[in-house]
Parts: C-alpha cells; sequence; structure tokens
C-alpha cells in the first residue's frame, strides 16, 4: 500500500528514492519541467539549432507531449523525426533519450490515471514560496528554536485563517477558479437524470445532442475527457448546483456541514 502516483521534476535521486520505498507507485514527470529543459537545450548555442527551427521544434514536441491518444501522439513523433533528425544529429540523439521515457511526461499515458488534472508539481513549489514568503516572511532564522517558532505559530496563524474564510465562505483570491464550479451554467439542469447507482448521475454534453457523461458525485470524477482524471469539470459542478451536494472537487462545499468541518480543523472545537 502506499501512494499510487507520483508527479516529480526529473531528479534521479528523488525519484530512485520513490521507486525504492514504493515500487508500485506510477513516478509521472512534471510537464513544465520536461519543456523547460527542453526549451534550454534548444536554444544552447553548442547544439547549433537554427533560430528559425527553433520555434517549429519547441511547437511540435509540444504537440506529442499534449497529444490526447497514442495514435496522434506518434503521428506527431514521425512528423518530428522526418522534419528534424536528418537535419540535426545532436537533436535526434537527445530526443531519442527522451521518447525512451515518453510514458512519464506525455499526457496520453496520464488518460485515465487519478492525477486530478495535476499536469506540474507546482503545488510543492507553491507551498514553499508560502513557507519562506509569508511564514518566514524572507527573514533570516538563526536558530532551530527560532525555524520551531516560525513554524508553530506564524504557519498555524496562516492555516487557520485560510481555513475561517472558507468556512465563512470568503475564500478570496487564494483558490483556483476551477475549484468554483466553472461553467456549469451552460448545461440544462432539467436534463440532469439521477441512475439507479448511488451518487451516480447522466449529465448532458453541451457539444452533442443526446450524448450524456457519466458523474460519480462520490469519487469526483466524470466521463469527460476534462473530469475522466478525477479533475473539476462542468458537469459535475451542475451536478453539484442542482442536487446541492458535497463534491470533492469543489470549494467551498454549499453544505453547512462541510464548513462546520472546516471550522473544526481551524479551532479543533
Amino acid at each position: 500500500m502506499g501512494p499510487v502516483i507520483f508527479l516529480t521534476d526529473d531528479s534521479s535521486a528523488e525519484r530512485n528514492a520513490l521507486e525504492l520505498c514504493w515500487p508500485q507507485g506510477i513516478r509521472l514527470l512534471c510537464i513544465f519541467h520536461v519543456l523547460q529543459a527542453f526549451w534550454r537545450w534548444i536554444h544552447d548555442s553548442k547544439h547549433r539549432i537554427k533560430k528559425e527551427d527553433m520555434e517549429p521544434i519547441m511547437g511540435t514536441m509540444k504537440k506529442i507531449l499534449y497529444a490526447r491518444s497514442d495514435s496522434e501522439m506518434n503521428s506527431y513523433y514521425h512528423e518530428f523525426k522526418q522534419n528534424f533528425y536528418h537535419i540535426y544529429p545532436l537533436l535526434q540523439r537527445h530526443f531519442e533519450i527522451l521518447w525512451e521515457r515518453h510514458y512519464f511526461w506525455t499526457l496520453s499515458f496520464r488518460s485515465k490515471l487519478p492525477i486530478r488534472g495535476n499536469h506540474m508539481n507546482n503545488y510543492v513549489e507553491h507551498s514553499f514560496c508560502i513557507l519562506k514568503d509569508i511564514i518566514f516572511s524572507r527573514t533570516q532564522a538563526f536558530n532551530s528554536v527560532q525555524v520551531f517558532q516560525f513554524i508553530t505559530e506564524n504557519m498555524e496563524r496562516f492555516y487557520l485563517r485560510r481555513l475561517l474564510r472558507i468556512a465563512h465562505n470568503h475564500p478570496r483570491h487564494t483558490i483556483a477558479k476551477r475549484f468554483f464550479c466553472p461553467g456549469w451554467k451552460m448545461i440544462d439542469e432539467n436534463s440532469i437524470q439521477k441512475t439507479t447507482i448511488k451518487d451516480e448521475y447522466l449529465v448532458p454534453s453541451t457539444k452533442e445532442s443526446g450524448f450524456f457523461y457519466i458523474v460519480n458525485s462520490a469519487i469526483g470524477t466524470c466521463s469527460c475527457p476534462v473530469g475522466i482524471t478525477g479533475s473539476p469539470c462542468k458537469h459535475q459542478g451542475a451536478v453539484l448546483m442542482k442536487f446541492h451536494i458535497a463534491i470533492l472537487n469543489f470549494i467551498p462545499s454549499l453544505t453547512p456541514n462541510d464548513r462546520m468541518i472546516f471550522t473544526y480543523i481551524a479551532l479543533g472545537k
């Protein structure tokens, strides 16, 4: 038992340690760091990539990474080889090494993994920014006792205030828009049907008439391309708004009971 999926940058030490502790876990690469590293490689003068070819190379790389199916990804990969391999041998060698590990960074491999729409490890990086900018206030701590005080007092105060804002329905700008049921008004609420299976609903597609997506409110998933990995989508938002139920992908929840839970976590009573 343990975590199912890990999302990291391309640090061999970190990835090897994760494999050692949780060999069954799936180790994915942050797509931001993959693209950043590739961009730096093609702009490095020692690799002799012509300036006019940099944009097409980077564009095709993005097409390979963002392709939604294996066939689409392979098509862009063959296009990449035909257009650039005969011109740049160094690029061929470098990209073939990347391609050997493409199942770690291409989105087509993640289409049915429960990653909740997260393809970058920016949550971790943002948490360190909170620690440095807000908790420590960019102040140098001179001893371990002072660091302990910052974490036990300043950090607790910071998260207490954020939890209470959610509990009072005033989260401000601290939560991404995708967690506030975006686009649910596009869906006809009267067409949403509850199935005989517990916590399961049929929600009509906004693009294809007569087609329905299956939403499971208990685990926060939808059969649409966006929600299939557990990411928030408008179909889940429509179910939440019509039936006034709690779905873990959306904060704040509309139920008073969940807001009481946020308060209890913040205050301990």
